[in-house]
């Protein structure tokens, strides 16, 4: 789960659960990691999605309330944004 950035310019080491920047390399930051269910750095693809998409959830939820409420409606009939919201399940 730890990942660098292919941009050639960049090279950023990065962790795949909480997205921290690591500078060159994320490995050591990776097993500590609050979101890193098993302290290893390799991880099933879907029980990555399911601690990623929850850490979007909550990230989203958590914006959402700071926003005024006609905000939240004029967003909440954009289609894109629904879409968003039924995949997280919020």
């Amino acid at each position: 789960a730890a990942l660098t950035c292919s941009r050639a310019t960049c090279k950023a080491g990065f962790c795949a659960f909480c997205l921290e920047d690591c500078g060159r390399d994320a490995h050591q930051h990776v097993p500590v990691c609050s979101l890193n269910p098993s302290r290893s750095h390799y991880i099933d693809v879907s029980d990555w999605k399911r601690i990623v998409d929850g850490e979007r959830g909550r990230k989203l939820e958590e914006y959402w309330r700071g926003l005024a409420v006609e905000v939240q409606e004029k967003l909440a009939i954009d289609g894109c944004v629904r879409q968003i919201l039924r995949e997280l399940r919020l």
